[in-house]
């Protein structure tokens, strides 16, 4: 019986929540891990940390203080690096300045991760050698493995616009409001496209009004306030996927300006593709890994942003039933729960972990 211990907080991360049910189902695996509710309980896992055979960071975890102990333990580690800290917040959102002392702490929790696993996952190969590089080492030098995003079935959107339910095509943008999602280019390409006719309406579905604030005057601004419904309901799930399946026809992915920005493989991109709509995502390494011509792909700019949404409103129903299922079929061979369960278990279990450190 192969003792695991998983650090993370498992609250609203439907990609940890699956990571432990999938241990925790697996007969030749005793699971315990950081995730108990209540102080005095979680203090009393460490000890089952330190009786451990392996030691599971999920994702956006390995900062935890639990991490730092199973370092000093010299545990053999698999990290899900789900995001780096320092990239984050300091090369992405610029909350500190790369020679602050924040920035310096970020950097330090990012590069023991890499020092201290004796497997990293990535969610693709071209964001785990963007990760690597920022630290000095290559995806070889971690032992690293591509476990891609796992994304629940969803009920097929309704697609009102190709079924002839409404008059105009509505696309859909979810995110934080960070600079990676590029929100910025798509609202100035809604202006392209509506200068140039077409009949439109975007859903930003976001965290924060306070948030939000900037982009709403950025559209009275350029005009389009009319075409635009801002919503910020984070966190009801159920709501949000009842409203993407009744009104979205085309997703919107990722379109910010940064390196990163052209390595990733959003959340979002996989679930629009889930949801059987057609997508428009920016230009990424990551996207190139799993997609060619399933979804739409344009340059990171308002003007390329603006033709793809001008293509996909021209396009005939059956050309969108054909994208939309070609693009399925890279979902189901990639992203689903059980491709995910596969990957983990395999590297969990050793066999992806010929360099685990004793």
């Amino acid at each position: 019986m192969l003792k695991v211990y998983v650090i993370g907080d498992l609250r609203g991360a439907y990609r940890n929540k699956y990571l432990v049910d999938i241990l925790g189902q697996d007969p030749d695996i005793a699971l315990s891990g950081s995730y108990v509710k209540g102080k005095f309980k979680k203090a009393l896992s460490v000890f089952r940390l330190l009786r451990s055979d392996r030691v599971v960071i999920s994702a956006c975890n390995h900062n935890s203080v639990f991490a730092k102990v199973a370092y000093l333990a010299r545990k053999k580690i698999v990290t899900d690096f789900y995001i780096s800290f320092f990239d984050t917040d300091v090369l992405d959102r610029k909350l500190f300045d790369k020679k602050s002392k924040e920035a310096r702490k970020l950097y330090k929790i990012d590069r023991k991760a890499f020092e201290k696993s004796s497997q990293v996952l990535f969610l693709n190969m071209a964001e785990g050698t963007y990760y690597t590089g920022l630290f000095g080492k290559t995806v070889s030098q971690v032992n690293g493995k591509a476990v891609p995003l796992c994304i629940p079935e969803k009920k097929p959107a309704l697609l009102p616009y190709y079924n002839g339910k409404t008059d105009y095509i509505r696309f859909c943008w979810t995110g934080t409001y960070i600079p990676l999602q590029g929100l910025d280019r798509v609202l100035k390409a809604v202006k392209i496209a509506t200068d140039q006719g077409l009949n439109m309406r975007l859903t930003v579905w976001g965290d924060k009004e306070e948030k939000a604030a900037p982009f709403k005057e950025m559209a009275q601004q350029l005009e389009i306030e009319k075409y635009i419904d801002f919503i910020n309901v984070w966190g009801d799930l159920d709501r949000w996927e009842q409203y993407i399946c009744e009104n979205c026809d085309v997703t919107m992915g990722i379109f910010g300006p940064s390196k990163k920005a052209k390595v990733v493989l959003a959340n979002k991109v996989v679930d629009g593709v889930a949801y059987r709509t057609p997508v428009i995502t920016g230009k990424s390494g990551g996207v190139d890994e799993f997609f060619t011509d399933e979804i739409l792909v344009c340059d990171n700019d308002p003007a390329s942003i603006a033709e793809k949404m001008i293509e996909a409103a021209s396009m005939k129903r059956e050309d969108v039933e054909a994208l939309i299922e070609k693009a399925y079929a890279i979902y189901s061979k990639n992203f689903t729960p059980d491709r995910f369960a596969e990957r983990i278990l395999e590297s969990v279990k050793g066999v992806g972990c010929p360099n685990a450190k004793e």
